[in-house]
């Protein structure tokens, strides 16, 4: 299946708003855009790689809002798209956080230690809280 050069441009029309709204940290902003995005997708949905990375993007933008279970919710859509053979290290990491912040410290651990696994420390750059925690799970 292939998108049709209207489809695909509506698409990556719809994907640099959500990411300029990401940029501007007007989050319900860049879930509409993305939401848009899905919604030129063809049925089923979760048939197109597209799905996986626009539904990555929203549970960023629920993730940047403290909208911790919205944020699940898209971001194991993303992780059962990409399967568990080619993870994303970023949805792993994000999955880690969004349980970690719900106190589902047992979750959080396998996520985050998953990420770490494929992409080392560097992944937790920008937030060393969820380094510490995990190394206090885990042998690093």
């Amino acid at each position: 299946m292939e998108l049709t050069e209207e489809q695909q441009e509506l698409l990556e029309k719809y994907c640099e708003e959500g990411n300029a709204e990401m940029d501007k940290e007007n989050y319900s902003g860049a879930i509409d855009a993305f939401n848009k995005a899905l919604d030129v997708l063809p049925q089923p949905k979760d048939d197109w790689e597209a799905t996986a990375w626009i539904s990555a993007s929203i549970g960023d933008a629920y993730f940047s809002e403290q909208k911790y279970k919205e944020a699940l919710d898209h971001l194991h859509r993303a992780y059962q798209i990409y399967g568990a053979e080619d993870p994303s290290a970023f949805v792993l990491l994000r999955m880690g956080q969004s349980y970690l912040e719900l106190k589902e410290e047992k979750h959080a651990t396998d996520y985050l230690h998953h990420a770490y696994k494929l992409e080392g420390k560097e992944l937790f750059e920008d937030d060393k809280k969820y380094l510490k925690f995990l190394s206090s799970k885990v042998k690093l």
